[in-house]
């Protein structure tokens, strides 16, 4: 699978899902100031303080660390970038 990087004018948010289970719903905030819904994963504190403010995701498809939820989200993103990318129209 290719690596994919995009302009530094794409970020990424985390909301609490608003059904009321224990997941996050992401959010991708283009430099236009739109909002398009990305994906829903299991709820983690960790993921969610790192996504709560506008994260670039740059930052987040770079990151290491021993926590396995962040490292989870990272991996999911990588898989995703392809989709999203040609969904939404991100330049790369």
């Amino acid at each position: 699978m290719k690596k994919l990087k995009v302009k530094n004018n794409v970020f990424l948010i985390a909301r609490e899902s608003w059904k009321g289970s224990r997941k996050l719903d992401y959010y991708l905030i283009l430099k236009n100031g739109k909002k398009y819904y990305a994906f829903s994963r299991e709820y983690s504190r960790r993921c969610h303080t790192l996504c709560q403010g506008a994260t670039p995701i740059n930052t987040i498809l770079k990151i290491r660390e021993h926590n396995k939820a962040v490292m989870n989200l990272r991996k999911y993103l990588k898989r995703m970038m392809p989709f999203l990318i040609e969904y939404y129209g991100i330049s790369a």
